[in-house]
């Protein structure tokens, strides 16, 4: 697991929804929401990693633990590329 970055501790933390920190792989950009029925991910549109936000952490998610999502195909795909 990595800490989320937030900033630069003078309130200039780097754009992204809701307050998270970007992509860890691309850096501060927009993350879309998805929702696999039980919890929440944010999904990189540029790289197509997906990511989970808890507590200050942040964990890369496998497309394997994360059945029902509306990007489970998308995300099959680029791990089996």
């Amino acid at each position: 697991m990595e800490r989320a970055g937030t900033g630069d501790g003078f309130g200039n933390g780097a754009p992204g929804v809701r307050g998270l920190p970007g992509c860890l792989k691309c850096g501060p950009v927009e993350l879309q929401p998805v929702f696999d029925g039980e919890i929440t991910n944010f999904y990189c549109d540029l790289c197509g990693s997906c990511w989970h936000f808890e507590s200050g952490y942040v964990v890369p998610v496998h497309p394997e633990t994360c059945p029902g999502c509306q990007l489970e195909e998308v995300c099959r795909e680029r791990v089996h590329a």
